[in-house]
């Protein structure tokens, strides 16, 4: 298994993280600057850190479910609107 930050993910949760990594790269080619933005590295980095629109909780609490992942892709979009969860 991979691990994020001490966090062992299944093979499942690292297609997710690979998702995720894919929609922040379209996020920032649509709203920035892509020349050295390392989306994998953010991603891997965002998915480990508290969230206020999570109850402070990570993002990578979430994968487990259909239902916590949906909401993690939609946290994302709404990042990019500027809108808060």
């Amino acid at each position: 298994m991979s691990k994020t930050r001490g966090v062992s993910l299944s093979a499942g949760q690292r297609r997710f993280v690979a998702k995720l990594t894919q929609q922040v790269a379209r996020m920032v080619v649509e709203s920035g600057d892509p020349n050295r933005f390392d989306a994998e590295a953010w991603v891997n980095h965002w998915i480990n850190e508290p969230n206020a629109a999570l109850d402070l909780r990570c993002p990578v609490e979430f994968f487990d479910d259909a239902d916590g992942r949906t909401k993690i892709v939609r946290l994302l979009a709404m990042m990019q609107s500027g809108a808060f969860a």
